[in-house]
């Protein structure tokens, strides 16, 4: 083994690691956007970890790349792995080579949170509320998910994990839908869903408001319910950058029941463009017909779908229509009777 030792002079340092990089979540955006803002400006190393995308420049790209990092969208950084100080040392003829203390970031960690193989835990949890929803197989429905906290929001970074026998989750929308640009989203991931988001101006949010829902698919459901569990790494934060100490989440109490007699019907993307996917459940045969209808009450749209048995369908719905806020209206007759099922729906 070759042992390289250092005559006296002027050294530049130059380090690397081969740890596992980490710390990306929506809070680490958060503090990229405020230093765009120039709310908090960022300095030193922790600039050079801001600039993920490695060119020369810290702005709200920098942020969305973060977030899609934390959502395993994508699995690395244009800038690379991690950034280092490159300090200098003097090595003295006969002096000890001295120890150089040398700090380093994950590109992306601007909170310099990340430990490399500390244990992410998850600083929010889920209870069970009060309220109750009665479900049925087949059935789409939106879950509501409240904020037991008094706060400033900032930052969300959420994985919540579940039971693929039970629900499949379809989307994810914020409360206040102007704040849904800012979102970004995963459900293709069997028995996950996760979202990230984050906003320099903030969000205030009253304690035992909706912070989102969950548009679900209902396939099984026990009498005990559904149950979701708040996976590490998850954490909210205020538009100050600080985090939440175990920040409550409440999810209704769930209970399955069989063979209700209902019409659903839902859509999915929702705002959507150009095109999307209407979901209904009929509880036994019938006919159906579904009319869009405008602000005004106008049919923009008539679809007949005939004679179709119990179960649960999709129908592809194209609409070249202004943007603006329409309603899906879906008729199922059997036996002379008729019943009425609706969704709003945002084109874009």
């Amino acid at each position: 083994m070759n042992v390289f030792t250092p005559g006296p002079g002027s050294y530049a340092l130059r380090p690397s690691t081969t740890r596992t990089p980490g710390g990306w979540n929506a809070t680490g955006a958060l503090a990229i956007g405020r230093h765009y803002a120039n709310v908090n400006p960022l300095q030193g190393l922790y600039l050079t970890a801001a600039d993920v995308n490695a060119n020369a420049q810290v702005n709200a790209s920098d942020g969305l790349q973060v977030l899609l990092r934390y959502l395993n969208v994508i699995n690395s950084f244009g800038a690379g792995s991690w950034v280092f100080e490159n300090p200098s040392v003097n090595i003295v003829q006969g002096a000890v080579v001295p120890t150089v203390n040398v700090k380093g970031l994950s590109v992306g960690d601007v909170r310099g949170a990340y430990t490399p193989g500390a244990r992410l835990s998850a600083k929010a949890k889920v209870v069970t509320g009060t309220e109750e929803l009665v479900l049925t197989s087949g059935q789409v429905v939106r879950i509501p998910v409240y904020l037991d906290e008094n706060i400033d929001l900032g930052a969300i970074s959420l994985s919540l994990g579940y039971d693929v026998r039970q629900i499949e989750v379809l989307s994810v929308r914020l409360s206040d839908e102007a704040k849904n640009v800012n979102l970004v989203s995963r459900t293709d991931v069997p028995g996950m869903v996760s979202l990230a988001w984050f906003d320099v101006a903030g969000w205030n949010i009253s304690k035992g408001s909706i912070l989102f829902e969950l548009e679900c698919l209902v396939k099984e459901v026990s009498a005990s319910g559904i149950g979701f569990r708040v996976t590490e790494g998850s954490e909210l934060a205020s538009k100050d950058v600080e985090v939440l100490d175990m920040a409550s989440l409440r999810i209704p109490s769930t209970r399955g029941v069989e063979g209700a007699e209902f019409v659903s019907l839902s859509n999915y993307p929702n705002p959507f463009e150009g095109s999307t996917s209407l979901r209904f459940n009929l509880p036994s045969e019938g006919s159906v017909v579904i009319r869009v209808l405008d602000v005004a009450g106008r049919v923009v749209d008539l679809i007949d779908l005939g004679a179709r048995s119990a179960g649960v369908y999709t129908h592809d719905l194209d609409l070249n229509v202004q943007a603006g806020v329409y309603t899906a209206e879906l008729a199922f007759t059997r036996g002379g009777e008729t019943s009425i099922a609706v969704s709003k729906m945002i084109r874009r």
